[in-house]
């Protein structure tokens, strides 16, 4: 079942991060994975979280969203988006919604 990985992402070097879509592009598409979300002007309807950049990413499975960002061949982009962003990450499947 289909997993969304909701990142929440401040981007401190635009540029750079540009090179880091560019670079991950390819690696979502060879992991059976797409971006569903960039929202730099997100909407909080409740509560005191106050996200920067809003991104989803749908993955085929949990297990696969997981597999991809612990991967070695992401390790390089993982240490690029450390150092021009700070990033929240979760991992959340769809089970039981219907």
């Amino acid at each position: 079942m289909p997993a969304y990985v909701v990142i929440d992402i401040d981007i401190r070097d635009s540029d750079r991060f540009g090179e880091y879509v560019e670079a991950i592009t390819p690696q979502l598409e060879a992991a059976d994975a797409r971006a569903v979300s960039f929202d730099p002007q997100p909407a909080v309807v409740e509560g005191d979280w106050t996200p920067s950049t809003v991104v989803i990413l749908e993955f085929p499975t949990k297990t696969a969203a997981d597999t991809f960002f612990k991967s070695d061949s992401y390790a390089p982009l993982r240490a690029l988006r450390h150092s021009i962003a700070t990033t929240n990450m979760v991992i959340a499947e769809t089970a039981g919604v219907e």
